[in-house]
């Protein structure tokens, strides 16, 4: 695996920025334009004795949950699809069949180290706000939350079939809950990473609740 490290904690992934198709162990499609960032940067912030979720996880064999149970102590693998409680789980993780947006009842408040989102949040319109809301009750004070979301790259070119999220307003949201942004935030899209026929860039942000 690549160590890789952002220049910018918070800031669009950048196609200077390092990447790997190989993590934890598992292969990465290079059709999965942007993971080949995202799986590495969040992965950085994970470690042994943490309690942590991936939120959306997908139902589908998507491996990000499977590479944080190979580093953390414990893991709560979220999706509100059904089929995903049909997937194999390892001895430390846990499958939550719960829509994030509400209270999920199977994990108490204040008890994660970290939540991890990786382009899940450009899926849910205008519930982003709640969805950031769990995810605060959700950790521990000092506690990670471990953001990646699509955002439109130009914006006088029309989307094409995926959702985008207003930046801006997510970011608003997170800071009216109290979550706070530590070593500032880059907006700059010079050189970002995209995908031309989605007209999709992707930003990683680490929200601390305080």
């Amino acid at each position: 695996m690549i160590t890789y490290r952002a220049k910018h904690e918070n800031a669009f992934f950048k196609r200077d920025d390092l990447w790997t198709n190989i993590v934890q162990g598992y292969e990465i499609p290079p059709e999965w334009w942007s993971r080949l960032y995202e799986y590495p940067w969040a992965l950085e912030y994970a470690a042994p004795d943490m309690v942590v979720a991936d939120m959306g996880c997908g139902w589908e064999q998507r491996p990000f949950k499977d590479m944080l149970s190979k580093v953390c102590h414990k893991v709560y693998a979220v999706d509100q699809h059904w089929e995903a409680g049909k997937l194999t789980p390892h001895d430390n993780m846990e499958f939550v069949i719960a829509d994030f947006t509400r209270h999920i009842d199977a994990i108490p408040d204040d008890s994660l180290d970290a939540v991890f989102c990786i382009s899940v949040l450009e899926e849910l319109g205008d519930t982003i706000p709640m969805a950031l809301h769990e995810f605060y009750r959700c950790l521990k004070p000092g506690g990670l939350c471990v953001l990646t979301c699509d955002v439109q790259y130009d914006m006088d070119k029309p989307l094409g079939p995926f959702g985008a999220v207003k930046l801006g307003n997510m970011i608003s949201s997170a800071l009216s809950l109290g979550f706070e942004v530590q070593n500032g935030m880059d907006y700059d899209k010079y050189y970002a990473v995209n995908h031309e026929g989605f007209n999709l860039c992707v930003y990683h942000c680490v929200l601390v609740k305080p």
